[in-house]
């Protein structure tokens, strides 16, 4: 009823024709008619549409109003009449609903580049409008114009308004150089959703493209023996971070993103509502992050609570990682204490050196550190030797080693003194030579094309974070102890949970207030 009442109003009060008419009835002598803007965003999001405006073109050819009013007599009545029977289509009802409830075309545009449309805009303080009507009328257009806005708004920030699935570098180039600087987006709304384009309900690889293949089973098999934390809740669930739109998506808002995963994602999109997972190297970090999380949301903190910390293999993060559902990442959450001292102390050493892909701006480090021991060429007996960082017994052989990617610089050098502890008699320098990179670019480069290094690698964490490992592996190797905390308290806190559930509905009408 309230659909059918909004309509009924919008088709028989729409409020942009009444200035229209008067502008294009007194200036062109066009006979009185109606029409539903035509509004265009620019490539960035920013809502360019401020007046009601229309727009159309002569074989390719886009007047403004003063040209319009400068061309000869034939050609401007030929115009205005093709103008004429555009906007008695578009004043038809069925029009107005199509517009207002299934779709709406949209004109995309680079930045400023709104000036080369062809635009009749609505001159508010013009004399020639009727003064006792035009507070009301003005009015009219406001509300009309803010309803738009908002509607627009909402699209754009739940994701319906997708512009990334139409914009890219090289439509950006064509639009660039193309005569009318814009393109049209036809905005769906409601139960309209886009025909179907992919089937990844069906896809095991919907994110990386022949996954698992040979190559990621050998960087799973070296990321095995290496662990990286997750915050969980009681249940042994891994904390997601939710955009704050995501949780006030309507029904039909969460049937089209449903429907949009199965058949319509490609990749993710910062148009789109994402879930981030977060993996973190320090244990500090994730404690915060736990800290921050019960400071900001108390009352699900203690209802799904205790939050709590759990370690988790870092080929198993890989995994989730390229493999993650539309829609949900996951991030390598470095050391920031080791990121800080990184950037403003470390990287002024002279045995540090940093890999030529890695990037390092005065405030910034892309990705997770690792510190990797170069081969240092050294002459024993006589023999010049280029000697590799090992555990192997026998290190002079020529024999590719195993690599080892070291996520705090403390850890290497304690690695290289127990190393040059073992061998005096090479009068081993105190510092080795250490190259810095990041363990995601490195992985990268190892999936794109599978050197020598990549076959045996090992990730070395910080010590704090090898003690809760630790802690945690007694734990596992007591069964008992293992099956209670993760297979029998879950179920024991769910069902306590929602016993409360039951019995709160039971006896109250209000909202639970824990």
């Amino acid at each position: 009823m309230k659909i059918v009442t909004h309509l009924f109003i919008f088709v028989l009060f729409s409020p942009v024709h009444f200035l229209l008419n008067s502008v294009l009835q007194e200036k062109y002598n066009i006979e009185k008619i109606n029409f539903s803007i035509v509004a265009f965003l620019s490539a960035n999001h920013q809502l360019k549409y401020l007046e009601p405006m229309i727009y159309s073109n002569n074989e390719d050819i886009i007047y403004s109003s003063q040209v319009l009013a400068e061309l000869p007599n034939n050609i401007k009545a030929s115009y205005l009449q093709r103008l004429t029977e555009q906007l008695k289509h578009h004043n038809k009802w069925p029009n107005n609903f199509i517009t207002s409830y299934w779709n709406q075309i949209l004109l995309v545009s680079l930045p400023n580049s709104s000036k080369n449309l062809m635009q009749l805009k609505i001159n508010l303080n013009s004399d020639r409008i009727n003064q006792t009507k035009k507070a009301k009328e003005i009015s009219e257009v406001l509300t009309f114009t803010q309803n738009w806005h908002r509607q627009i708004l909402k699209d754009l920030s739940t994701g319906r308004l997708n512009l990334d699935m139409l914009i890219d570098q090289n439509s950006i180039i064509n639009l660039s150089n193309s005569h009318d600087n814009h393109i049209n987006y036809l905005w769906h709304k409601g139960l309209n959703f886009p025909l179907p384009k992919r089937l990844n309900f069906l896809k095991r690889n919907k994110r990386t493209v022949g996954w698992p293949n040979d190559i990621h089973k050998s960087i799973i098999k070296n990321l095995n023996f290496s662990a990286v934390l997750i915050p969980v809740n009681s249940f042994n669930e891994m904390i997601f971070c939710l955009p704050d739109i995501q949780l006030r998506q309507n029904f039909i808002d969460k049937l089209f993103f449903a429907y949009f995963d199965s058949f319509i994602w490609r990749q993710d999109s910062i148009s789109t509502p994402l879930q981030q997972g977060f993996f973190f190297f320090h244990p500090e970090d994730a404690k915060e992050f736990i800290l921050k999380s019960e400071e900001l949301y108390p009352r699900s903190s203690e209802r799904y609570g205790p939050l709590q910390l759990f370690p988790l293999r870092l080929s198993t993060a890989y995994e989730w990682i390229r493999s993650s559902r539309p829609r949900l990442q996951f991030r390598l959450i470095p050391d920031v204490k080791e990121i800080g001292n990184l950037l403003f102390k470390y990287r002024y050493y002279k045995n540090i050196t940093f890999h030529p892909s890695q990037t390092i701006t005065k405030n910034e480090f892309q990705g997770v550190p690792i510190y990797m021991i170069q081969p240092l060429l050294i002459e024993y007996n006589k023999k010049k030797i280029l000697l590799r960082y090992s555990i192997v017994s026998d290190q002079y052989k020529s024999n590719i080693d195993r690599q080892f990617l070291f996520t705090s610089l403390h850890t290497a050098y304690d690695a290289w003194r127990s190393y040059r502890s073992q061998y005096l008699h090479c009068d081993l320098p105190n510092k080795p030579n250490i190259l810095v990179y990041n363990l995601e670019s490195y992985i990268r480069d190892c999936e794109k094309n599978f050197f020598d290094y990549c076959k045996d690698f090992t990730v070395i964490q910080n010590n704090d974070l090898v003690n809760i490992i630790k802690t945690n592996s007694s734990i596992n190797h007591n069964r008992i102890e293992s099956f209670y905390l993760y297979d029998i308290m879950p179920v024991l806190k769910k069902l306590t949970l929602w016993s409360k559930y039951c019995f709160w509905a039971f006896t109250t009408r209000k909202k639970p207030d824990w």
